[in-house]
Parts: structure tokens; C-alpha cells; sequence
């Protein structure tokens, strides 16, 4: 059995639900959060899995309603809707491409 540590809730670099597929091991996922909720640490998670889809995702319904419910029980949830920022970064990108390639921001 693998030992949790604090820092292996960091997952630098890595995309979280990649490192899911990858492991997959949703109670390792249930250990971290388990251990921060007791030691009643900061946790914080961006997601683009809506919370019915979750048990999907990790693969064992019984640990996924674990993990919710420490989750939820002392969140703040916050939800952003509206158009994606980085495709707007990117059109803007391409914009400003096309007008120093042209240089006319009509033509563009």
C-alpha cells in the first residue's frame, strides 16, 4: 500500500483526471482528500465533470460518494459560466497575427 503525503496532492503539471485514467485508483483519490478534510486543510479543485458524471469518471460509485460528500461539506462551490477564456485569448491571438502579417486590422 502506497503512503499519502501532502505533497502528493500536488499534481504539478499533470492533468488531474489523466493522472485518474492513468492510476485508477479512485480510494487514492479518497485517501488525500480524506486526510486534508481530517486535518481540516485547504483543498481546492477546478473540474469540467459535472457532479452526477463523477461516479462515472472514477470508476467506483461508493468512493465517489465518499469523496463528494467531504468535498461538499465545507465548500464554497463556485461555478463560472460563459464563454471559454483561453478560445478567446486565441482569437485575439489570431487577430493580432493577421494584423501584423497585413498590416491593416480592416483586412484582418
Amino acid at each position: 500500500m502506497r503512503k499519502v503525503s501532502e505533497s502528493s496532492f500536488l499534481l504539478k503539471g499533470l492533468d488531474f483526471r489523466l493522472e485518474l485514467q492513468v492510476i485508477k485508483e479512485a480510494h487514492l483519490l479518497f485517501k488525500v482528500i480524506d486526510q486534508r478534510y481530517k486535518e481540516n486543510k485547504p483543498l481546492i479543485f477546478t473540474t469540467n465533470i459535472e457532479e452526477p458524471y463523477w461516479p462515472e469518471f472514477l470508476g467506483d460509485p461508493i468512493s465517489t460518494s465518499a469523496i463528494l460528500d467531504r468535498i461538499f461539506h465545507h465548500s464554497v462551490i463556485v461555478r463560472i459560466k460563459g464563454p471559454s477564456y483561453r478560445k478567446y485569448q486565441g482569437e485575439r491571438l489570431q487577430i493580432e497575427y493577421a494584423e501584423r502579417k497585413t498590416g491593416d486590422p480592416e483586412t484582418a
